[in-house]
């Protein structure tokens, strides 16, 4: 064999001598991740939010038509990776969000995937996302939100007079 070429086997037999067959070459050796196990209160105020959170946009009484003065923003996830598990209205411009935890992760939470309806025109809004734990974030490097419009899409001109 050249001397350049790995002989795997060899290593195989090597890392089974040294740690015992059960541990695999390459194998990771650190112990599964526990799974976060949430108490009874905690479960019992997310229940509460999301109760709180289901929301419909006011309607006239006579014309049943919707109320146009309701800035109430309707939030939406019900979609191939979409992530938002809770929106709580905070005032009309601000809203606490929980967001749903990554899949086979220890309860971690790194992405968001949301759609949000009934929005006006230079509407300044804050989206407090209340599960995001890391201690620093790449948005406070400059990184931005991805925001995508069907008006615009279309070629509608979000700025025209109505």
């Amino acid at each position: 064999m050249h001397e350049n070429m790995l002989n795997i086997k060899q290593l195989i037999r090597t890392n089974e001598e040294k740690f015992g067959e059960k541990e695999r070459f390459g194998a990771p050796r650190s112990p599964p991740p526990r799974r976060v196990m949430k108490t009874k209160q905690q479960m019992d105020y997310e229940l509460s939010l999301e109760a709180k959170a289901r929301y419909k946009l006011r309607r006239d009484e006579e014309t049943k038509l919707i109320d146009r003065t309701d800035k109430t923003l309707l939030f939406e996830s019900r979609f191939e990776s979409g992530n938002l598990y809770l929106a709580q209205k905070v005032s009309d411009h601000e809203y606490n969000l929980l967001m749903q935890n990554d899949i086979n992760t220890s309860g971690h939470t790194q992405w968001f995937y949301f759609q949000v309806k009934n929005t006006r025109k230079n509407m300044s809004v804050t989206f407090n996302i209340m599960n995001f734990t890391k201690p620093d974030s790449l948005f406070n490097y400059g990184m931005k939100v991805s925001i995508y419009s069907e008006k615009k899409a279309n070629g509608i001109d979000p700025n025209a007079a109505n």
